[in-house]
């Protein structure tokens, strides 16, 4: 699902911007994942839960990279790496937490006992993920369009030799704190042998 519709998605952030996409993506998440937990029985085939994984899946590769998209527009060139970083290690502990979330509800309502059981636990549990999709849905709106040129030119890249002058003042001046050093492409850095 995610190698055709991801695709799709970036483009068309491109145009409607990232807003719409992360909030349709988390949305459709969200539906999909109650409609699991509403839908599913012990006694259910694949063919009662196949539409709910699609709405799911179509919602996650729409969100995904939108979200990944919209972090890295917001920040500087200079800073994509960290922006990039940042956003990959809170994807990662997001999804360590939806898992305990899911554990834990699925742990109260149910068990791996019987296929009853373990119906009784994973419905809340889908419901619980649900709402964590639907609450994510709504902050989306928070994300703005970054009107920052993301084209490097030449002209954009280079440095001077002023700015060179200062950046040595900025590594002198600050002993302690944060180091801010500019390098234009026409430094020579010298790399450890």
């Amino acid at each position: 699902m995610a190698l055709a519709v991801s695709p799709l998605a970036g483009r068309l952030a491109d145009r409607v911007g990232d807003r719409p996409l992360v909030t349709l993506g988390l949305g459709l998440q969200a539906v999909g994942l109650l409609l699991l937990g509403v839908v599913v029985t012990h006694n259910s085939g694949y063919s009662t839960i196949i539409g709910p994984l699609l709405l799911t899946g179509i919602g996650i590769a729409v969100a995904f990279p939108t979200i990944a998209s919209a972090v890295m527009r917001s920040v500087p060139l200079t800073h994509t790496a960290i922006a990039s970083g940042v956003s990959n290690t809170f994807r990662q502990v997001g999804a360590v937490f939806g898992v305990a979330l899911a554990a834990a509800v699925f742990a109260t309502a149910g068990s791996y006992r019987t296929p009853g059981e373990f119906v009784d636990g994973l419905r809340p549990a889908f419901v619980a993920l649900s709402a964590v999709c639907a609450a994510s849905a709504t902050l989306g709106v928070l994300i703005w369009r970054s009107d920052r040129n993301t084209d490097a030119t030449p002209s954009t890249l280079q440095g001077s030799s002023e700015q060179s002058r200062q950046a040595t003042e900025t590594m002198e001046g600050q002993a302690a704190g944060h180091l801010r050093v500019r390098v234009s492409p026409n430094d020579q850095i010298a790399r450890p042998r």
